[in-house]
């Protein structure tokens, strides 16, 4: 299976990744569809974008993007201040930003390539207009939007065309599958 077009499955894999590093690292909690539809509109306002690039078994992109209002709560709970702080000198918010979308994809690549795949992450690029371009020799291989509770993240990952990832997609076998 060549990942040329983003599945189901990359994008549940995307989610998942995102989801728990999301709630790990910057306590941002994913809320249930039903409340998110309610309180956020449906095309929402990208105010911060990052994006990056990972070389290894395989090649590739991360890109995210974040609402306006979504920077502040991520950069005090990342930081671990309150939000009237002021920052440690010479640190931006945007830094937690970059931070997310590194320990996203770091945490993402072991996931695809095994525990055992060894992968260069270069340091990640911020977008001053929110706007990122797309990879020119790289596919859309997965994305995802959550809807957390302060604002919405866009996640994107692009893929060398021609690496086969079908054993990173696949539903865990039962024992009994297995064994047959």
């Amino acid at each position: 299976m060549s990942p040329n077009l983003p599945t189901p499955n990359f994008n549940d894999l995307l989610f998942q990744v995102a989801e728990k590093t999301f709630g790990e690292l910057a306590f941002l909690l994913v809320e249930p569809d039903e409340i998110a539809q309610s309180k956020r509109p449906a095309d929402p306002r990208w105010g911060y974008a990052t994006r990056v690039e990972f070389t290894g078994p395989f090649n590739g992109e991360m890109h995210i993007k974040i609402t306006e209002e979504m920077l502040l709560p991520l950069a005090t709970n990342m930081l671990g201040i309150d939000e009237y702080e002021e920052l440690p000198e010479g640190v931006k918010l945007e830094d937690a930003l970059k931070e997310l979308v590194n320990v996203t994809c770091g945490n993402l690549l072991p996931v695809l390539g095994g525990d055992q795949a060894v992968f260069h992450i270069d340091a990640p690029i911020l977008s001053a207009d929110a706007t990122l371009p797309l990879p020119e020799s790289l596919a859309l291989t997965g994305q995802t939007l959550l809807h957390l509770d302060v604002g919405s993240a866009h996640i994107s990952l692009f893929l060398d065309p021609q690496v086969d990832l079908s054993a990173a997609t696949r539903q865990p076998e039962t024992e009994t599958e297995a064994r047959s």
